[in-house]
């Protein structure tokens, strides 16, 4: 990559950065981004089971996740405030260690070694769902998952959620967060991407496909803000290069300055053992 191209992709991100920060209702302070397709960056070329972290202000970073498989395709990630890092593949892996995982697993690396922190099947995910979306959320002393899943699922409860909603795992029980159809998501649709703000609840979601909400027009690659009422764009994707554009943004993390402003200085304390639901 020439010294001129490598700058003008290195401006391009830093202003993609920015304008999702300005469509934040808090500082942000970084952004993390995968892809289903191999993209370029100021770093290089990043597979489709790497995430490329976007702080403000400063360079883009790759995430660390160990050693993946190259045939996996990282679906689904949430850096949790002290660093533990969690995601979902698209395809059963055994990692390093002899931890297994299947596509409905959530998995956690701490830097030295991975574990099953979410048995999706023991959860009550039913056999051939995905997990293609993953965040993080703490109310009233209770931590919970929010995930989206690749089709439409019933789930222990009674619960039925769809491939656009988005849900939430306390280790007991599942809940409704987004539902997707009611905030005017088109069917077809699938909700790939999501992030919560720990203090104002807006969400930041990514979908597999293009589309327009109330106006405002959308493609895969791009991140959009809900705050209940209103949807906004937070970023788009064509701002981070041509080759990151023809792809599908496919994992999606926002880190702001309302981090440990949710009364819980620690998110690595994991409230649920890993791999009992």
């Amino acid at each position: 990559m020439t010294r001129g191209r490598a700058v003008l992709m290195s401006l391009l991100f830093a202003f993609a950065a920015q304008l999702l920060a300005r469509a934040a209702p808090a500082q942000v302070l970084s952004v993390d981004l995968s892809s289903d397709i191999t993209f370029e960056s100021v770093l290089g070329s990043h597979d489709h089971e790497a995430v490329l972290r976007l702080a403000l202000p400063g360079p883009p970073e790759v995430e660390d996740l160990g050693s993946l498989p190259a045939n996996a395709d990282l679906t689904a990630f949430h850096r949790l405030d002290g660093g533990l890092r969690l995601f979902s593949l698209d395809t059963f892996v055994e990692l390093p260690g002899g931890v297994v995982a299947d596509r409905d697993d959530v998995v956690q690396y701490d830097g030295a070694g991975y574990a099953v922190l979410l048995d999706g099947s023991g959860a009550g995910l039913p056999d051939g769902a995905r997990i293609d979306a993953l965040g993080w959320r703490r109310e009233g002393g209770v931590a919970a998952l929010l995930l989206s899943t690749d089709v439409t699922v019933e789930l222990p409860g009674g619960l039925v959620a769809e491939d656009e909603d988005v849900v939430a795992w306390d280790g007991a029980a599942w809940s409704l967060v987004l539902d997707g159809s009611a905030a005017g998501v088109a069917d077809g649709l699938d909700l790939d991407g999501i992030d919560r703000d720990p203090v104002t609840g807006v969400l930041f979601v990514s979908f597999d496909g293009s589309g327009n909400l109330n106006g405002l027009d959308f493609d895969d690659d791009d991140a959009l803000a809900w705050d209940g009422a209103t949807w906004s764009l937070a970023f788009s994707g064509d701002l981070l290069g041509a080759s990151f554009a023809a792809g599908d943004l496919d994992a999606l993390g926002v880190l702001t300055s309302n981090i440990f402003r949710d009364g819980f200085e620690s998110s690595d304390t994991i409230e649920w053992s890993a791999a009992v639901p």
